[in-house]
């Protein structure tokens, strides 16, 4: 039996290593390994729990041989890691080496054997099982990027969705918490709009981040709002506007009042998908175009999907500019994609109401328009660091804007916040504007493809009118990096040195304003932030800090140097974590060691 160690003084200090060891006091330990002070007495760590493993049903065996075949969408696929199973039958890739490829997959079965083509992603089963139509489930084995609550208003106990790198799960409120695919686009029902048929199949979707950018989410207005960042350093490679540019737009025909016919090429539209038009214009009048830019509506014919792609789109509750018999003067601007995806290896801001998501990318002005010294241009908001509700309005915090033309780029406004319309954060809306304008108060706007009981305005995000949306930059030369409520305010994080308050002010003209509150201590960490009545509790490159809305100090003074071991190599401070546990009064800081 092992030697026990009694201690037999109440315990309240911890971790303690600001002095030598022989120097600290009996209530504090120099050490701590899966130890933890806690109401007096010194306790092991709980360890973790098993959960569920984030899985994905793939199809069913074939009726007759039991057999399957199917491509699996993102691929290449990354080598050793993929796991299937077919009822009691279990194949795995335990490969590593990418040169072998297809790779015979190792299995638990004498009958059944498979293979997988990871750069093709065609995975081929034979003989996994004697009974017909059985599941096939795909354990993708990718690191998990969140784990988020999903707040559904009329349930009293809010769901749960899970994120890997690329796929998403709603995992069930109860045990055993099984994990449901979601990774589709939303597709309401055929009844919903006039002459609207939904998809047959939903289309599938798939993140793109790094295995450091977590996802960021927030349950705002009937939705689950979701960012996975940006990279670090901030790259262009995987995130961009869902939408046909005005280049690939051609043989244009308004065929009713309510409808309209063009080509893109090539298009991945099919009948039941949503867009959003905007920036058309007119040989004749601007009138014409007027009726046709900002409205959103669905596909209700379609042809080619892939190629060539001759689509009619039509808007339930618009009044186009047509004349039968008579040529069309429209001049095309661009098609944005609301549930589909015009390139797959990019991604944009997104929302989720239980029935599919929809990506968003609502336009920043009415007209070509600065914002922050970019170049002028209509610009649309596609990213963002964080996204924070707060006074009624959804707050995009280091967004990311991008021009329609088709080879701009996305920029980075790292200290800037981008905010909605006080009221509403959707845009996608049909209407007819009067007198041709779409600011006169007469205008009914019908919101489409938002959430149950919720409006929508396409003015929703406008900087250049007053009184809608707008953007507030902070003016520091550095990236926002956290961002987290204290009273009425929200406390801001940059990344090197400087901690400030954001405000509301009550003045729509300029809502919002930031205020210093520290220039020496910043925060680094994104996911490190823990709101407590004190104050703000925040990892940064100087310490562990906690900031209220008129101080900020460090409050790891005990623990100098152990900020100092988060690695910041391979993107260590966008690996750091931070979870309260409100039942035990904890706080748990997760990150990568330089130790090791």
């Amino acid at each position: 039996m092992g030697d026990k160690l009694v201690i037999g003084v109440p315990l309240d200090k911890g971790l303690r290593t600001d002095r030598k060891a022989f120097a600290i006091d009996d209530n504090s330990f120099p050490t701590l390994t899966n130890a933890y002070q806690w109401r007096g007495r010194a306790l092991r760590k709980r360890g973790t729990r098993y959960v569920n493993r984030l899985q994905r049903i793939i199809g069913t065996t074939a009726a007759s041989t039991g057999n399957f075949t199917y491509t699996i969408n993102p691929h290449p696929i990354q080598p050793g890691i993929s796991v299937f199973m077919i009822g009691t039958t279990i194949f795995v890739d335990w490969d590593i080496n990418p040169a072998d490829d297809p790779v015979v997959l190792t299995t638990n079965s004498l009958l059944a054997s498979a293979t997988l083509n990871r750069t093709t992603g065609v995975l081929t089963i034979l003989g996994g099982t004697t009974n017909p139509l059985t599941n096939v489930i795909y354990f993708p084995a990718l690191p998990v990027m969140g784990f988020e609550d999903f707040v559904i208003s009329t349930q009293a106990y809010s769901g749960s969705i899970s994120f890997d790198t690329t796929y998403a799960y709603q995992v069930s409120t109860s045990s055993p918490y099984t994990p449901t695919d979601i990774s589709f686009y939303k597709n309401p029902g055929s009844a919903t709009y006039t002459n609207y048929v939904a998809k047959t199949t939903p289309t599938p979707l798939w993140w793109n981040g790094q295995n450091y950018q977590q996802i960021w989410s927030t349950n705002y207005q009937g939705s689950f709002w979701a960012t996975n960042g940006i990279t670090i350093p901030f790259s262009t490679t995987n995130i961009g506007m869902q939408f046909a540019p005005t280049s690939t737009i051609s043989a244009i025909s308004i065929t009713s009042n309510t409808t309209i016919q063009m080509t893109i090429t090539p298009s991945p539209l099919v009948i039941g998908d949503f867009v959003f038009l905007n920036e058309w214009s007119d040989s004749t009048t601007a009138a014409n175009a007027s009726a046709i830019n900002f409205q959103t509506g669905y596909v209700t014919a379609a042809s080619n999907p892939g190629g060539a792609n001759t689509i009619t789109i039509t808007f339930p509750n618009a009044m186009l500019p047509y004349n039968a018999g008579m040529p069309d003067t429209i001049r095309p601007g661009i098609v944005q994609y609301l549930t589909n995806s015009s390139n797959t290896a990019q991604d944009c801001l997104r929302w989720y109401d239980g029935t599919g998501w929809v990506n968003f990318c609502p336009p920043l002005s009415q007209g070509p328009y600065t914002i922050e010294d970019s170049p002028q241009a209509v610009y649309y908001l596609i990213g963002a660091r964080l996204i924070v509700p707060f006074k009624n309005r959804l707050l995009f915090f280091g967004a990311v804007i991008q021009p329609s033309a088709g080879s701009a780029t996305p920029i980075y406004l790292q200290d800037t916040v981008v905010y909605s319309l006080d009221g509403t954060p959707y845009y996608t809306a049909s209407f007819i504007p009067v007198a041709g304008n779409i600011l006169n108060t007469g205008t009914v706007f019908y919101p489409v493809l938002v959430p149950i009981n919720q409006t929508a305005f396409p003015m929703a995000y406008w900087e250049d009118q007053f009184g809608f949306g707008g953007n507030q930059p902070a003016g520091i030369d550095q990236p926002i990096s956290t961002v987290s409520p204290n009273e009425d305010a929200l406390i801001v994080g940059f990344n090197n040195s400087i901690q400030t308050r954001f405000i509301f002010t009550g003045n729509d003209i300029q809502p919002f304003q930031f205020y210093i509150i520290n220039a020496e201590l910043g925060s680094t960490s994104t996911f490190s932030a823990i709101t407590m009545d004190e104050g703000v509790i925040t990892r940064g490159l100087r310490g562990f800090i906690i900031t209220a809305q008129t101080s900020c100090s460090r409050f790891d003074l005990e623990i100098l140097d152990q900020v100092f071991q988060v690695s910041n190599m391979n993107n260590g401070a966008e690996r750091f974590t931070a979870q309260r546990d409100f039942i035990n009064e904890w706080i748990y800081f997760t990150y990568p060691s330089n130790q090791f």
